[in-house]
């Protein structure tokens, strides 16, 4: 196994992203590799209500956006406060969350990621999880949103289908 001297966090507005970190933490501890944490979210759509309808919606939306962002950016300064994990540094995607991902994947040499949870909205697309793999060439560890806190990397589980994306 290689080691890893940069790891790529996908941090988003969901529940479970501090869970993600305290992960890319715990390897890149092991490694002695920095962490950047991305913080991104899939585009917003927009529906059309009309000129007046479509700005406040726009407003709406945008404030929302905002305040997620910086409950994401107090949980990211939280979680390195409670472990005392130095070598990290914030990052802001103003892309797509995949494009975002895939962009600042080619400089890292493992990338972590969550799993979706229908229930807790996170800000990123349902596909997000299965399409970035394939987009961004390099080792993915998906997060499952029922992690339960052990030592990672102990017990490992490969799953091979056969296939061209595998």
């Amino acid at each position: 196994m290689s080691d890893y001297k940069s790891i790529l966090v996908h941090y988003d507005a969901g529940k479970t992203a501090p869970v993600r970190l305290e992960t890319a933490i715990e390897i890149a501890g092991t490694f002695g590799a920095h962490i950047a944490c991305l913080y991104a979210l899939s585009a917003a759509t927009e529906a059309s209500y009309g000129y007046e309808a479509t700005n406040i919606m726009r407003e709406a939306q945008l404030r929302m956006r905002l305040e997620m962002q910086a409950g994401a950016r107090r949980g990211y300064d939280e979680c390195l406060r409670r472990t005392g994990f130095e070598r990290a540094e914030w990052r802001e995607g103003t892309a797509d969350a995949l494009d975002a991902v895939a962009q600042q994947a080619r400089y890292a040499d493992l990338v972590v990621i969550g799993q979706q949870n229908a229930e807790w909205p996170s800000g990123v697309h349902r596909d997000f999880e299965r399409s970035l793999p394939l987009a961004v060439g390099r080792p993915v560890l998906v997060v499952p949103y029922a992690f339960e806190r052990r030592p990672v990397g102990h017990r490992v589980l490969i799953a091979w289908n056969a296939s061209r994306e595998a």
